[in-house]
């Protein structure tokens, strides 16, 4: 493999010389250490058609480390490095979060290949998983896209038409009902061998409260979600949209890490230039304790 070549072309050397194995392998090539552009595209019309909803349901692999982070997972601590993690196995990990798991406060999914659509999933977990407190996402394959997918069950939203704050409202009751009906028949905690009572996070709901706008007295919401996930990092990631993740920061809490990132130069320059990232009202309420992602650049 020319190395020069994929240089030239701006591809990570590692994932460039994977491809080029497979390729030349015995699968596709001869073992002879040339790969053509018509082999890759020979290559990538014999890959059958396949449901990925299917994909996802039934794959094995996929299901082997969701059950790591299931509901009945008692771990604390997961580290799956350098485990080549895709969108598949992001997916079902994803779903399985969703349980929530009770014990697990940090998942470390450094070195993978998870991309904006496995990110997507993983968010969507944190709409019911409130004990996460850590989320290593390191050198992975995620845009502004994909962060943009994760923040949007983290932190806090305002919301503009009351009907979509009604509607809001409504499931947060129906969640903190249900919660108190739990935490009355709720188990003795549970310990590990040596007799340590394992971590289990405290019961939390997010709240959605009416506010006025004070400058055009109009009425608006503020939907306080996921704040318990204090850590996320993505440094390493191809993040290039500077002005996306800028827009993102006042709304978070706790520390979003894209150190070695292409955006990461741009948004050291707007934090120095004192440019808002956001409203110019501070949140009030619940919401009064997010106070705005604080990002760690180098």
């Amino acid at each position: 493999m020319d190395r020069t070549f994929v240089e030239q072309l701006g591809l990570p050397i590692e994932e460039a010389q994977q491809a080029f194995e497979l390729l030349d392998g015995p699968q596709f090539g001869h073992n002879d250490g040339l790969v053509s552009f018509g082999r890759l595209e020979s290559a990538l019309l014999a890959i059958r058609e396949r449901s990925p909803a299917q994909d996802e349901a039934n794959d094995p692999v996929a299901a082997a480390f969701a059950s790591l982070v299931d509901a009945t997972c008692l771990l604390e601590v997961v580290s799956l490095r350098y485990c080549n993690l895709g969108r598949v196995e992001a997916i079902a990990m994803g779903k399985a979060l969703g349980g929530p798991t009770p014990h697990l406060k940090a998942l470390n999914l450094w070195g993978n290949f998870i991309c904006d659509q496995g990110v997507e999933a993983l968010g969507k977990a944190f709409e019911t998983n409130f004990c996460l407190q850590y989320l290593g996402l390191g050198r992975n394959l995620i845009t502004h896209v994909g962060l943009q997918h994760l923040c949007s069950s983290l932190g806090v939203a305002r919301l503009e038409e009351k009907a979509a704050a009604d509607s809001i409202i409504k499931v947060l009751k129906e969640q903190a009902k249900e919660r108190e009906k739990k935490s009355k028949g709720a188990p003795p905690p549970k310990c590990d061998g040596s007799g340590r009572e394992r971590h289990k996070a405290e019961p939390y709901v997010p709240t959605c409260e009416e506010f006025k706008d004070s400058e055009t007295n109009q009425p608006y919401w503020l939907w306080t979600r996921n704040i318990q996930l204090k850590t996320v990092v993505l440094e390493h990631n191809p993040i290039s949209d500077a002005k996306a993740v800028w827009q993102l920061q006042p709304f978070g809490c706790g520390d979003l890490v894209l150190r070695a990132t292409p955006c990461a130069e741009e948004l050291k320059a707007l934090m120095k230039s004192g440019e808002r990232s956001g409203p110019a009202e501070a949140f009030q309420g619940a919401a009064a304790v997010v106070s705005g992602w604080r990002l760690v650049l180098q």
